[in-house]
């Protein structure tokens, strides 16, 4: 018997010493290397039983780095055994964590109606054991916030910041991080960059700022500064972050791709596009060589690029590369998921300005019906595909379809912002326009006087109207 247990014990430390050595790797994001790692430790964990704690603990771990990988559907059959090992042995401690960890894999996904009732049980779980929410909440946040109710999700995520222990100073920053994110998304672009300036302070007092910590804090605070229109802060602010990143990280690092995106994207909205399109090759070189080409992340990119081609006007370069980031989406996330309908939506938009408006069409009409499927007719993501459609019925002389049709996005953007939000003021001049086509130029100019009174509400009239440069989609 004591011979079976110096056994046990040597076994146990050996699959202890090489879940430690995947889990540092992770860490270090060695992807590849952690992932072999993991599995090497899942053929010592199933020695104790497939339905071992061990086990499920490396299916969790295994899961996540899937997760960070982009192979999803791995990292869901991962999560989906170990869920099941905890649920048969009662522990419901890292079931709720799992839980928790599994919300997060299909938020990514936007697979929200199957990830909803993932957090809800483990917020329950925690609730009625008494067990710290720890990430929880934070998850609840961001899937509240990517459902559209987006008041709940601030009110959630401050919650988590004021319950946040003073110690744990990286859940308080995460939760600011996400609640900066969530302002941005209604449109209250102060209280955003107040949250991200808060987390940037606790990364500077805590970890300096040469820190990753501190570089990502400036990261969110860029969005919400470019947001505000003020372009020379934000491109500060994430060249900064791009220059942490490259000194802590090293120059080829994953991480770097969505600063490298941001930083495009504004030298685009300053009609600096060679430099945008290299600052995003850049971005695509290294999701390349660290995630493949196969990544979600990937194709992103390829479409940050094809904007860039649209924006200054050459189509053919803007169809390819829109085309291939089509392509990309539908292998990284299936041909129905709500992730691939921002894809064909762009797409739709370059074939639309490039002259093909048929094209166009049947693309939004191909990404509404994803969106209303998975999120129901008033999801906010809508707005903008009805939108687009309007415009193009508009530009085929079906004005009737039209007006429902923008009627329908503008419903939406009141409903959930408010009826003098910024982001009526696009809406509200197509309304215009088409009342105008139809004959009510009275009606007409009322739209404009509504969307001109929101504009000059906007601090330096960012979005001021021209009444005379309304009078067509183009």
């Amino acid at each position: 018997m004591p011979g079976l247990a110096l056994i046990l014990l040597a076994a146990f430390q050996q699959f202890d010493g090489v879940l430690l050595a995947a889990n540092n790797l992770q860490a270090q994001e060695s992807f590849q290397e952690a992932e072999q790692q993991y599995l090497s430790a899942l053929k010592l964990a199933v020695k104790f039983g497939s339905d071992s704690h061990v086990t499920a603990l490396t299916l969790n771990n295994l899961a996540a780095l899937r997760h960070r990988m982009g192979r999803y559907d791995d990292a869901a059959a991962d999560y989906q055994t170990a869920l099941a090992i905890w649920r048969s042995t009662g522990n419901r401690k890292d079931l709720a964590s799992a839980l928790g960890n599994f919300a997060e894999l299909r938020l990514a996904q936007a697979r929200l109606a199957e990830g909803l009732p993932l957090v809800e049980e483990a917020l329950a779980i925690q609730k009625t054991d008494g067990l710290p929410f720890g990430r929880t909440k934070l998850v609840y946040g961001n899937m509240l916030r990517s459902s559209g109710r987006l008041k709940e999700a601030s009110a959630l995520l401050r919650e988590a910041v004021s319950d946040s222990p003073a110690v744990d100073i990286g859940f308080r920053a995460a939760s600011l991080g996400s609640l900066a994110q969530t302002e941005l998304a209604i449109g209250n672009h102060a209280e955003a960059r107040k949250a991200a300036n808060e987390a940037a302070e606790i990364w500077a007092a805590a970890k300096g700022k040469g820190s990753t910590q501190f570089g990502f804090a400036l990261f969110l605070r860029s969005r919400a500064l470019r947001a505000e229109g003020d372009l020379n802060a934000a491109e500060s602010d994430v060249r900064e972050t791009r220059s942490i990143f490259q000194a802590t990280l090293g120059k080829n690092h994953p991480r770097l791709i969505p600063v490298l995106a941001d930083l495009g994207e504004l030298l685009g909205a300053r009609n600096r596009y060679p430099e945008a399109v290299a600052m995003l090759t850049e971005a695509l070189v290294i999701s390349a060589k660290t995630l493949g080409e196969k990544h979600p992340d990937h194709a992103g990119i390829l479409l940050a690029i094809a904007n860039q081609h649209r924006a200054a006007g050459q189509f053919p370069l803007a169809l390819a590369q829109a085309g291939k980031a089509v392509a990309g989406a539908q292998t990284a996330h299936g041909t129905d998921s709500p992730n691939l309908a921002g894809f064909l939506n762009t797409y739709g938009t370059i074939l639309f300005e490039s002259g093909d408006r048929q094209g166009a069409e049947h693309f939004f009409r191909r990404a509404l019906a994803i969106r209303e499927k998975h999120f129901g007719p008033m999801h906010v993501n809508n707005a903008e595909t009805l939108q687009n459609l309007a415009i193009v019925c508009g530009e085929g002389g079906r004005y009737a379809e039209a007006r429902k049709l923008v009627e329908r996005s503008l419903a939406i953007r009141q409903h959930y912002y408010g009826a003098t939000h910024p982001s009526l003021i696009a809406p509200l001049q197509v309304y215009a326009n088409l009342l105008e086509r139809t004959g009510d130029s009275k009606r007409s100019d009322q739209i404009l006087a509504q969307a001109s009174a929101i504009a000059g509400a906007i601090p330096e009239n960012r979005h001021t109207v021209d009444v005379k440069t309304l009078r067509s989609f183009r």
